[in-house]
């Protein structure tokens, strides 16, 4: 009995063993499809120096440009500031040269200065946060900020990695939370330049999960020992659902897919900073709007008569409250009569034809809101 019990046990482990072979031998051939990869949260001693250039500690990070007021550069001064636009990189324009961008493009519909403020990787939160720093300074009658609907992922994270681990924005970043009702502002945990070695030391980029949504939220399984637990995980699963649905993962696609327009802390928070852009804006004395800036998903729901959800909420929220919102899927949407046209006017970011249809758009709606005045035929 106890020769079977021990054969039996060999026999067990020995197909174990073989189970767990075979486990390491496919994910490490195949798991970079299924976004699996030694989990590293932590930053390479070569790239401190680079993050250096980048950080900024009451906005994490942001681009510096010799420009008058730090804006990225325009190919043209008109010497009549209209406009200053705070955003993430669909406001900066990534991927388009500075005469490409929808701000310059727009400058020269108007002959007026627009002022670009957008940073890649942006969330609302630190568009605000540049705002409130930029609006002593900036000299403009109209103020934009500019948002995707993805941007509210971001309000609720400190450092990028544990929303995606695919970015290459690996600077933490100030947050605010709503309590009771009162928003507060938990500052950049990273003080200042020296202080970014830290993101080397896994137990201090460990410490900044405390406050960040994303922290080990629905975590895919590392490409690591015991290979076989890989497939017990449930987030393995969701993900090749996901991917089997709607294909790439990225900064815009993180996986699983997680709504949480449809998450009150997170939607409140979304609004109240919105609130609070509007009536700090009009209290200096310039006229805002909200931007809201699509990506090519939504303006291919627009097409087929699909209101985007998202963008809807966002929309409806600045109609209650009264507020000026540009809908930038509804406005391209105009432009298209096939997913092939649509394509025309991205290239992930806005493509130069993209952000002259959005300049356009926009000059529209600045004239509908009598934000400015009509052109004068000459």
């Amino acid at each position: 009995m106890k020769k079977k019990l021990l054969h039996s046990a060999v026999a067990l482990l020995l197909v174990l063993c073989a189970i767990e072979l075979i486990s390491f031998i496919f994910f490490s051939v195949f798991g970079d499809r299924f976004g699996l990869r030694p989990r590293k949260y932590t930053v390479a001693r070569a790239d401190v120096p680079k993050l250096k250039k980048l950080y900024d500690f009451s906005l994490g990070w942001k681009k510096r440009f010799s420009t008058p007021l730090g804006e990225r550069p325009r190919r043209m001064e008109y010497g009549r500031p209209l406009m200053a636009a705070f955003g993430d990189s669909f406001t900066y324009c990534e991927q388009v040269g500075d005469a490409e961008t929808w701000e310059e493009q727009l400058a020269e519909m108007v002959s007026a200065d627009i002022y670009n403020f957008g940073v890649s990787a942006y969330g609302t939160d630190q568009a605000y946060i540049r705002f409130r720093e930029e609006l002593p300074k900036v000299n403009t009658p109209i103020v934009a900020l500019g948002l995707i609907t993805e941007n509210i992922n971001r309000i609720v994270n400190r450092y990028r990695p544990f929303y995606s681990d695919l970015t290459a924005h690996t600077l933490t970043k100030p947050r605010f939370i709503l309590r009771g009702g009162t928003r507060e502002l938990i500052e950049n945990p990273v003080r200042n330049e020296n202080e970014i070695d830290k993101l080397r030391d896994p137990k201090f980029v460990e410490s900044l999960g405390e406050n960040d949504w994303w922290f080990r939220r629905g975590e895919t399984p590392a490409l690591s020992f015991p290979y076989t637990a890989i497939l017990f995980n449930q987030r393995f699963w969701l993900d090749i659902l996901h991917r089997r649905k709607d294909g790439q993962t990225d900064d815009l696609t993180p996986r699983p897919r997680t709504n949480l327009w449809d998450y009150p802390p997170a939607r409140d928070l979304m609004f109240s900073i919105l609130d609070s852009f509007m009536e700090e804006s009009k209290a200096a004395g310039k006229a805002p709007f909200i931007n809201v800036l699509p990506f090519r998903g939504q303006v291919l729901f627009q097409m087929q008569g699909r209101n985007p959800k998202h963008i809807a909420i966002l929309c409806s929220y600045c109609r209650l409250r009264g507020y000026p919102c540009f809908n930038g899927a509804e406005a391209l949407a105009k432009h298209v009569h096939t997913e092939a046209e649509v394509d025309k006017l991205f290239d992930y970011h806005f493509t130069a034809l993209g952000n002259k249809t959005i300049a356009e758009e926009l000059h529209t709606f600045l004239i509908d809101q009598k934000l400015i005045g009509q052109p004068v035929n000459k």
